[in-house]
């Protein structure tokens, strides 16, 4: 119930202060950004709750009684107004994405000081020589009140350093993708890994999250922000995704080439397996991630050549590039090595080794094998929001062997377009170079 004046009680008045400003004491695990501001504020507010607690003690102020001065009470509503912002605005850069706080550094700072400064002019009508509170309480909230009067703008220059090496990524992460998409891969993944580190993005989930934050903030910024900055975010968002494709396939390029070496092996047949190892393959026919026999050679991108099952599972895991050269991959076409294959079939049949697989004239269960491995590296193109520019140039090679290719590889083109036509569904909404069935429509 609201008192005569328009103001709360002076007791529900106090709860409500003490209660505000103790969640907001409470606050723990600071973010990476406004460090400063942040802690700074949380200690003046750690003040102002001693102030609230000290006149709810001193002056037996129950819920329903008003016996403080009408300026008192004026002030206390400035400063429960003033700390509910805080808490919103702290909770904002917790909560909030991390990039985009960068970004918005000074602006946030700005948020701050202007914060401060009105606890400052709230407490300009506290008379506190009509309050019954301890000197030392006094003069915690008389320094308080000094410093607030005479508080300056801080902006963190770690921050600014930070912001312009983002806008600096951002900036020629933007010009390449004009020029060309298949240059991408060519930012600053160093710079990018030290500015994302620097305010906490260390891991893989912490990408992911960053990513829906930057969404969020998308949707929030889209009635109010205008066009340019929902399109800012946007970038943010192509930017933490293209970098967490590249960042974590480099981190743990060792360690999915030894997990799928052993899946690999896992599935070669007993029998084949045991008769090889009494043989020293060639080095040339060895895959580069298995080392074991190739008994499916195909190329990719780079122009390396891999067994089609180790190279199929490591696209499958998410990598988007060459596992021998870390080059990054401008498409996941698997070409056949027919020569290759040509030749390890010949020395199977040299050495005497039993294996089908490396016959030219395979079976129906391993064309319908193949045919799924290659689905495979395709759906894992059209799961990323890198797809329109891969599934682009992956159309064109496969259209150019059409054209001047064996029949085999005509086949394989075919097929593989056929299966571009179909993943390019999702991406026509935006825009997107997808493939007609007619041009696949090869027999």
């Amino acid at each position: 119930m609201m008192g005569a004046s328009g103001f709360l009680p002076s007791g529900s008045l106090l709860e409500s202060l003490i209660h505000l400003s103790n969640e907001v004491s409470s606050i723990e695990k600071l973010p990476f950004l406004q460090v400063r501001n942040i802690s700074t504020m949380i200690r003046r507010i750690k003040v102002l709750t001693s102030l609230f607690e000290e006149i709810k003690e001193t002056t037996g102020v129950s819920t329903t009684q008003t016996q403080l001065p009408p300026s008192s009470v004026l002030c206390l509503t400035e400063l429960y107004s003033v700390i509910r912002r805080v808490r919103v605005l702290i909770e904002g850069c917790k909560d909030g994405s991390s990039l985009w706080g960068l970004i918005q550094t000074e602006a946030t700072s700005n948020q701050f000081f202007v914060l401060v400064k009105e606890i400052g002019r709230a407490l300009d009508i506290l008379p506190l020589s009509l309050l019954n509170v301890t000197a030392d309480i006094r003069e915690q909230v008389e320094l308080l009140h000094k410093q607030a009067k005479r508080v300056e703008l801080f902006v963190d220059p770690r921050e600014l350093q930070r912001r312009d090496e983002l806008l600096k990524v951002m900036a020629s992460n933007n010009k390449k993708n004009m020029e060309n998409a298949a240059n991408r891969c060519s930012i600053d993944i160093e710079a990018v890994k030290h500015v994302f580190s620097s305010i906490g993005l260390r891991r893989s989930l912490d990408y992911e999250e960053e990513m829906s934050k930057l969404e969020a903030e998308a949707q929030k910024q889209a009635g109010t922000g205008g066009l340019i900055v929902v399109s800012n975010i946007k970038n943010l968002v192509s930017l933490v995704s293209h970098s967490k494709s590249m960042v974590f396939s480099e981190e743990s390029m060792k360690d999915d080439i030894k997990q799928a070496s052993v899946s690999a092996s896992r599935n070669t047949d007993q029998s084949s397996s045991s008769q090889l190892m009494s043989f020293n393959i060639p080095d040339e026919f060895r895959c580069p991630i298995s080392l074991d026999l190739m008994k499916d050679p195909v190329i990719v991108a780079s122009g390396h050549t891999y067994d089609r099952n180790s190279i199929a599972q490591w696209i499958n895991n998410g990598h988007h590039t060459c596992p021998k050269s870390g080059q990054r991959l401008i498409h996941m076409a698997l070409i056949p090595n027919y020569a290759l294959k040509s030749l390890v079939h010949q020395w199977c049949q040299e050495n005497n080794i039993p294996l089908t697989e490396c016959s030219s004239n395979a079976s129906g269960s391993e064309i319908n094998n193949e045919q799924k491995a290659a689905e495979k590296a395709v759906d894992h193109i059209s799961a990323t929001k890198v797809v329109i520019d891969s599934v682009k140039m992956t159309a064109e090679f496969l259209v150019g062997k059409l054209a001047m290719g064996s029949l085999d590889i005509q086949r394989q083109a075919a097929y593989e377009l056929r299966l571009l036509a179909k993943t390019g569904m999702d991406n026509r909404g935006g825009g997107s170079y997808t493939v007609s069935r007619d041009n696949a429509n090869f027999q």
